[in-house]
Order: structure tokens, then C-alpha cells, then sequence
């Protein structure tokens, strides 16, 4: 993926921001950016900074390219086009863990990568409608979200629904 923004310098920017824990000292992975990818003039790197964490870069952003992360949500405060990397080919139609890949157009290939965040800038309105039913369900813009979690609270104390 970051060979095809490298390559693609003229046309696309990218804010790299992973996961705070992919790259930190203390993360259980040992995993590091190879330098080349550091001081391109289209593609900043963040790897933990407050920008990565506190919506700067969702706010910012054209377009959502990532695989599994509740920060989609967050983008999508401002619905925009998404593109999901389902890198480990699951099957996510059917699971509720993947419930967001259908909020935007979902990559099984890397080489369909242009086509894919092409399609997906020009055709702004096809998922709107199910980012706006996904943010309605997700976040309370009513004022009575303390309510309605008290109740689910309940509900599951209760009767484990």
C-alpha cells in the first residue's frame, strides 16, 4: 500500500497513522517502518503522536483507508467515501465483526488499489445512506445516550439480552 502512494506521489496524498500500539516501544509488536517511506513529500507518518488519537487526521481526510478500527466512525461524522484491506482474506459479509466494511467499498487486492479510491471519490452518495444509518445507531445526538445505555445496562443484568 505504501508502495502505491509512493508511486502515485503526483496524484494522491496519504496521512499514515496505524494503530498507537503497531509501532510503540512497549507494543508486542516488532514491527518498523522502513525509512524510504519517512520523507516522502506526499505521505506523512505518524506513528503515536495526540494528531494520531484525538481526530485531527479523521477530520482531515478525503477518503477512510484502513481495515478494521472504530476510528472509521469518526470519519464518517462527516460521511465520505471508505475503502477497507481485507488483507487476511476473511469472509466478512456475513460477520458482525466486519459490520463497517459495507459502509464503503471493501479490497481483497492490493493491485486494485487506484481503481478502488478512484471509484470511490467519484461516486460520493453510494454509501451515504448506510453511513448515516450506522452513525444514527452509534452515536446519540439527542441527548439521551446516557439513558438509552443505563437501559441496555439493564436489560442485560436482567435478562442477558
Amino acid at each position: 500500500m505504501l508502495d502505491f502512494f509512493q508511486n502515485n506521489a503526483d496524484r494522491y496524498n496519504l496521512i499514515f497513522a496505524p494503530h498507537i500500539k503497531l509501532f510503540g516501544l512497549r507494543g508486542r509488536y516488532k514491527v518498523r517502518l522502513p525509512r524510504r517511506y519517512r520523507r516522502l513529500p506526499n505521505i506523512h507518518v505518524d506513528l503515536g503522536s495526540r494528531k494520531s488519537v484525538d481526530m485531527t487526521y479523521t477530520r482531515v481526510a478525503d477518503l477512510y483507508l484502513g481495515d478494521v478500527s472504530s476510528q472509521v466512525y469518526e470519519f464518517l461524522r462527516s460521511p465520505r467515501p471508505c475503502v477497507f484491506l481485507n488483507a487476511t482474506g476473511v469472509e466478512w459479509r456475513h460477520d458482525e465483526h466486519f459490520r463497517h466494511w459495507h459502509l464503503g467499498q471493501v479490497l481483497d487486492q492490493v493491485e486494485q488499489l487506484g481503481p478502488v479510491i478512484e471509484e470511490g471519490l467519484n461516486d460520493l452518495d453510494k454509501h451515504r445512506a448506510a453511513q448515516a444509518e450506522a452513525l444514527s445507531e452509534t452515536f446519540d445526538d439527542n441527548g439521551d445516550g446516557a439513558m438509552r445505555g443505563a437501559e441496555a445496562i439493564y436489560r442485560f443484568l436482567q435478562h442477558g439480552e
